[in-house]
């Protein structure tokens, strides 16, 4: 049983730019918060954080394993443990579980730390967490905790990005090929190239961006919060890792079907999605989306697929995510 521990405020250094907050308790509990039916890279993630932490009583470690339909309840248990015990959550996986744990984080005003063990690792990339796990279990004890902007589609933060359209698709058909041939970025590149050639959809959406109203004939519509991945789709945005947007990015792609997909993904690959002819791009601050006839929509959000009914409300919150990150240099 967890014991509890009256919860610390965080408190700030001197103001500058991007300054990192500190965790005033030396060595606060850690909630760790994985699934453990995600194969080998959570256990190895595991294994390199005990091999730093070192002796046992150094840090309490809270262990709350999951499965991948329950990593939202488990997330929310842990968050609201380290609210009790003044420690902090932890996801060890990839975005998706990042995302879950991320949601409880902020909705618990407690601080989180990552140890990526996924496929793509966009939200760790983007914040300069190390992908080796001895180096992020180091980074994670380093007691610097940065202010971090996340997006919210409806009442769920996201942090790398929400889709409408084909994207859902095709991130189904890549799970299906994953677990088939296992994962790994060329399978999920292939599997995008081959079920583009099949899949069509066409979505005619109402939308205010900041707003201002626009009508919008699309197959796919992209609402990113991570630089990296804008970047490797050739929208990319000033910066250094760890640097925040201004606001939420979004792409929009127009319907497309069969050989006409060719031009578009083979810029993709290039990381020039952003010249592909009908590719419009806007900055996103607060907007909403929905369907003519307001009818359901299948919404992913990193990487997760679910069925919604609009309007879909979009809102981008700045500083609202506590983040451990890498120990700066002096």
């Amino acid at each position: 049983m967890l014991t509890e521990n009256r919860s610390h405020a965080l408190h700030r250094e001197p103001a500058t730019p991007h300054a990192a907050w500190r965790l005033p308790v030396a060595e606060p509990p850690l909630h760790l918060v994985f699934n453990r039916g995600s194969g080998d890279a959570p256990d190895q993630a595991l294994q390199a954080l005990i091999v730093e932490i070192g002796v046992p009583d150094r840090r309490r470690l809270c262990w709350h394993p999951s499965t991948g339909d329950r990593i939202g309840a488990t997330a929310a248990h842990a968050a609201q443990a380290a609210r009790a015990d003044g420690g902090v959550v932890v996801a060890i996986g990839g975005d998706g579980t990042v995302s879950a744990v991320a949601h409880e984080a902020v909705a618990h005003g407690v601080p989180m730390a990552v140890l990526p063990s996924g496929t793509f690792n966009l939200f760790a990339r983007a914040q300069g967490i190390p992908l080796d796990p001895l180096q992020a279990a180091r980074a994670l004890l380093s007691r610097q905790v940065r202010r971090v902007a996340v997006g919210r589609a409806g009442d769920r933060v996201f942090v790398v990005s929400a889709s409408l359209g084909l994207h859902p698709d095709l991130i189904d058909a890549r799970e299906q090929d994953t677990q088939r041939f296992g994962r790994g970025r060329g399978v999920a590149w292939l599997s995008g190239l081959a079920r583009l050639w099949r899949l069509r959809r066409r979505l005619a959406l109402h939308c205010h961006i900041d707003d201002q109203p626009r009508r919008l004939d699309v197959s796919t519509v992209l609402v990113s919060n991570n630089p990296v991945q804008l970047a490797a789709l050739g929208a990319a945005v000033p910066g250094q890792p760890g640097d925040d947007l201004d606001a939420l990015r979004v792409l929009v792609m127009p319907p497309l079907s069969g050989s006409a997909w060719l031009p578009v993904m083979w810029r993709a690959l290039r990381g020039q999605l952003r010249e592909a002819p009908g590719v419009q791009a806007y900055g996103l601050r607060a907007g909403t989306l929905f369907r003519r006839g307001r009818q359901s929509m299948r919404l992913a959000l990193d990487g997760e697929v679910r069925r919604i009914r609009g309007p879909l409300d979009l809102r981008f919150e700045p500083a609202a995510l506590q983040l451990l990150v890498p120990r700066t240099a002096p």
